[in-house]
């Protein structure tokens, strides 16, 4: 009851593993959600595959920082006061300020959350080790393997699961 109950959203890093195993494409729903980056099984090192990655992830990035500053932005704290929020606020009726100008006890920070950073290691080594250093699949199998949610390659998903993990004081990782 101190601080304005903000939440600015999550910036997704894992979804864009994904868009860069599917040329930008969301797996589930088919919907172009970033650049064309490329057809995996043009991919020929791992250095290929990162650099789809950032790609993805620059415009994700950019993406979600246009709308987390259009939320942040698109209220004047004159005419979008919450006065109804504001008494359940600590601070606002001593002070006589609306939550949203000021008036709660603890000022809102608003920030960016970054959120996968762990999954996206893990991600990204274990492509590395299975796909471009042991050479089990290729990136064109594994994209398919995903889209198909690994029924009827459960002996991959195991394989990729054992991969080394963040953490874990490998340097490989």
């Amino acid at each position: 009851g101190k601080q304005p109950p903000w939440s600015d959203g999550r910036y997704n890093s894992p979804k864009y593993l994904e868009l860069a195993l599917n040329d930008g494409k969301c797996m589930q729903t088919g919907a172009q959600l970033g650049p064309k980056t490329g057809d995996v099984s043009t991919f020929k090192t791992m250095d290929d595959y990162i650099n789809a990655l950032v790609k993805q992830m620059e415009f994700g990035a950019a993406e979600y920082m246009a709308i987390f500053n259009n939320e942040n932005d698109r209220y004047n704290t004159q005419a979008y006061s919450q006065p109804y929020l504001s008494c359940y606020c600590k601070g606002c009726i001593e002070r006589g300020l609306d939550i949203r100008d000021n008036g709660s006890v603890y000022p809102s920070v608003h920030g960016v959350g970054c959120m996968g950073i762990a999954t996206v290691v893990d991600s990204l080594a274990a492509i590395e080790k299975v796909v471009f250093i042991d050479k089990i699949i290729s990136l064109s199998e594994l994209k398919d393997i995903l889209i198909s949610n690994f029924k009827g390659y459960e002996d991959i998903r195991k394989i990729l699961i054992d991969s080394p993990k963040y953490g874990n004081d490998d340097d490989f990782v």
